[in-house]
């Protein structure tokens, strides 16, 4: 016997159903996910693009800054070989049979006056003597201080040190005389070194012996007609003025700029110290090591191994930016610019706008699955809405199709002799009510057992009859069906009027809801309906119970007309 028309009449309808259920989510969607695809490639291409057009801005911008740096240590270096090269046309006669103060110490002080990138203008002769005019400044008051290093009869040591300071008007504020501080300038490099050169030299970097500052020195000796040393010219230029030039670069965010020799000390650096002392109290100048920097020190080192040129290097999960290049052609000195700055200081605006853009398309997104998932739920509960109808139409012919071959069934429907003659209508209320199982019982004359008539099983299309339960096994059972008594269980196990039921019968066939319906004769109950179903149902419908009971009185009425449902 086909059961298709049972299961469900709307066949079509419920596939058009389907159809329109998948299109409904699956539209919105795909729009939702190609939206969100959109925004992703975007942001990715935005991401990419910007942040090349960016590093290629960097660079320039990199180049750019380190020309500025060579172009002002060159501007501040130069001019210092021809101030040198005037001052010895100009006092290279004077200087031939000793030093004149009168003379000298009024042109150095108009060099140091008009040359302010001069740190001090100096003289000293063969003989030890000493003239230095530098720049002062103790806070209160700036201006040009004389040292002059003159012999003495009456010194100790044979020679004395007169002290002159001016303000910056030039009027003398203090002049005193102080005993030799064992400055000679015979010893020292510059000294040494024009002597040797006999032309313009310049000394490498070195501390400062007046005030411990880090500078060059240049220096030019004046040689008599006899080829004698007598006297050397030289100024000097303190390196804290290239480093106070350094502190007002602005590299990114945290980028720094600074100024080494190939041996790793410190030229110039916007904020460290250039001057350390030894353990023993003598100066030296101070490293890359002394900074105590894992950054500079990595780009010193890649620097080292790859000498001058862009490079890039990680540290510590951040990704840096190192330029070197040379000043050797601006000074004649191996230093070299040395550039360092993180990556995120020129791209980092680049992944916050492009977050601030996700999170901003996100948001849109967020509200486009917002009103698709109101589309899909609101047409997700029509769909449910006319399937239910469909299923309840269906179940509805089903139900009426079962009332109408219980009503038109012949004679012999509840005839013992035609086992078969209830099949039909078990099977036509199997499938209108879809449960797992269908029975009727005939409760015998002495209410003393209830045999099964007929019983469908849906799930196996297979029919049994015989079957027997006592009421020595099954007591309140029998006692509820004489008071003719209705049950809705979905869990025969929780009633205690059932529970026998379970063990005996519903359990071993795999069933545990039940409803269960008695079949009367006036005001004598003569058997029962059971619709039986597994424990996975949560509920029996209100029209399911309304469907066993209509179907329980039809059999009520055709067992009037005949006697097997009735005690024998």
């Amino acid at each position: 016997m086909s059961t298709s028309g049972f299961e469900y009449q709307g066949f079509e309808e419920a596939r058009a159903i389907a159809r329109r259920r998948r299109r409904r989510i699956l539209l919105p969607l795909a729009v939702v996910l190609i939206m969100l695809l959109a925004l992703t490639g975007i942001a990715i291409h935005n991401y990419q693009a910007m942040r090349a057009d960016t590093l290629t801005l960097s660079e320039r911008v990199v180049t750019n800054l380190q020309s500025r740096i060579e172009t002002d240590v060159q501007a501040y270096i130069r001019p210092m070989s021809r101030i040198i090269l005037l001052s010895h046309d100009l006092l290279g006669g004077d200087l031939q049979d000793g030093l004149p103060q009168g003379r000298v110490e009024p042109y150095l002080i108009g060099i140091m006056t008009y040359a302010k990138g001069l740190t001090a203008i100096f003289v000293g002769t063969a003989d030890g003597e000493f003239i230095m005019v530098r720049r002062y400044d103790d806070g209160d008051r700036e201006g040009l201080e004389t040292k002059l290093i003159r012999q003495s009869t009456s010194a100790a040591n044979g020679f004395e040190i007169e002290l002159t300071r001016r303000d910056s008007a030039g009027q003398v504020v203090s002049q005193e005389i102080r005993p030799w501080d064992q400055y000679d300038p015979r010893s020292r490099p510059w000294y040494q070194g024009a002597d040797e050169a006999r032309g313009l030299f310049w000394t490498d970097v070195y501390p400062f012996f007046t005030d411990l500052t880090a500078g060059v020195t240049a220096s030019m000796p004046v040689v008599g007609q006899d080829d004698t040393l007598r006297a050397v010219i030289g100024a000097d230029v303190t390196l804290e003025t290239i480093s106070k030039f350094l502190q007002t670069l602005s590299i990114g965010k945290t980028g720094q700029a600074l100024i080494i020799d190939d041996s790793g000390r410190l030229i110039a650096h916007p904020s460290a110290k250039l001057v350390m002392e030894e353990t023993d109290g003598e100066p030296r100048l101070a490293t890359i090591e002394d900074l105590g920097d894992p950054v500079i020190q990595r780009a010193f080192d890649r620097y080292r191994i790859e000498r001058h040129g862009r490079r890039y290097f990680e540290l510590d999960g951040r990704r840096y930016i190192s330029s070197v290049s040379s000043l050797d052609q601006q000074v004649q000195r191996d230093w070299s610019v040395l550039v360092v700055v993180p990556e995120d200081d020129f791209v980092g605006f680049v992944a916050d706008n492009v977050r601030h853009t996700l999170i901003m398309g996100l948001s849109v997104i967020a509200l486009a699955a917002m009103l698709a998932a109101l589309v899909i739920r609101q047409g997700l509960r029509t769909d449910r809405d006319a399937l239910r109808v469909l299923e309840r139409e269906a179940q509805l012919d089903a139900e009426g199709e079962a009332f109408g071959k219980l009503a038109s069934g012949h004679t012999a429907l509840f005839d013992p002799q035609a086992p078969d003659a209830l099949q039909p209508v078990t099977e036509a209320a199997g499938h209108a009510a879809r449960v797992r199982r269908v029975s009727i019982w005939r409760l015998d004359a002495d209410n003393g057992s209830l045999t099964c008539l007929d019983c469908f099983d849906r799930d196996t299309g297979g029919h049994t009859q015989g079957s027997r339960l006592t009421r020595a096994e099954h007591p309140e059972l029998f006692t509820a069906l004489q008071d003719q008594t209705v049950f809705r269980a979905i869990d025969v196990t929780a009633d205690p009027r059932l529970s026998s039921l379970h063990h005996h019968y519903l359990g071993p066939l795999g069933c545990r809801a039940l409803i269960s319906v008695p079949v009367r004769l006036a005001d004598r109950v003569t058997g029962a309906l059971w619709l039986e179903d597994t424990g996975r149902r949560l509920e029996w419908p209100e029209h399911t119970l309304s469907f066993a009971k209509a179907l329980a009185n039809l059999l009520a009425m055709r067992s009037a007309r005949h006697t097997p449902i009735g005690p024998q």
